[in-house]
């Protein structure tokens, strides 16, 4: 079996701490849950959403962690080189896809890529 590894992701020193966690929006006056961060003190390396739904994810998930991102951001985080990540167990939507092949700090992440199966 293959193991999803942090080179993968371009970063093959690792992403510091990883885990799970939330941020309260108070402006918004919302709380969003992050389904996986890896933080190293204040500067946070990646953010994603895991789900393995019925849905294949779309641009409202990557929009909803980019919102996440800007809300980091103006909390004091630094999030320069933050990578978003969308895992999904059936897959993305075309248009999302496109969004994501045109943007260095998106990756997509699909059962094939995450368990090293070729097509």
């Amino acid at each position: 079996m293959h193991r999803f590894a942090p080179d993968e992701l371009g970063r093959p020193i690792g992403f510091g701490t990883v885990g799970f966690g939330s941020i309260q929006d108070n402006a918004g006056r919302a709380k969003h849950d992050i389904d996986v961060i890896a933080t190293e003190n204040t500067r946070v390396h990646l953010i994603g959403e895991a789900k393995a739904t019925l849905a294949r994810r779309g641009l409202p998930d990557l929009e909803r962690l980019d919102g996440i991102r800007a809300l980091l951001t103006r909390e004091g985080h630094d999030t320069t080189d933050l990578i978003t990540v969308l895992f999904s167990a059936t897959g993305f939507t075309p248009d999302l896809a496109r969004t994501a092949a045109s943007r260095p700090d998106v990756m997509l992440v699909d059962l094939k890529r995450l368990y090293g199966l070729s097509d």
